[in-house]
């Protein structure tokens, strides 16, 4: 016994839009579950420098100049609020950070002591 399916316009736009809701809701639950990290954004150094940094959700630090933007590290942050910035050789630097507000610092524990490093204002 053979079973006979017939394919009509109805059935196809059914499927259609079933896979893509599906999508869309997929789509948001992923979007809902990604939680934006503090660190994420634009900082720029204290100081005569006056760098201006920009720290991606994909894991790179670029150096924004004027028109032009440069990878200049990968980062991971780990637990502890350290962070572990790789530059283009593998290298890499080691920090404790804080964030309070519009101000990160980049700092190292020495004995009893904070060595700040760095000090960064959010753009």
């Amino acid at each position: 016994m053979r079973i006979r399916y017939r394919l009509s316009s109805f059935n196809v736009l059914f499927a259609i839009l079933f896979v893509g809701l599906g999508v869309v809701v997929l789509w948001l639950a992923g979007a809902a579950c990604e939680k934006s990290h503090p660190i994420l954004g634009r900082w720029r150094t204290d100081g005569p420098s006056n760098l201006l940094f920009e720290y991606r959700a994909d894991g790179t630090v670029h150096l924004i100049e004027e028109m032009h933007t440069f990878q200049v590290f990968r980062y991971q942050l780990k637990e502890g609020s350290t962070i572990h910035l790789y530059d283009g050789m593998g290298r890499v630097r080691v920090y404790q950070y804080r964030i309070d507000g519009d101000e990160m610092v980049y700092f190292r524990i020495t004995g009893s002591e904070e060595e700040v490093k760095e000090t960064f204002r959010r753009e």
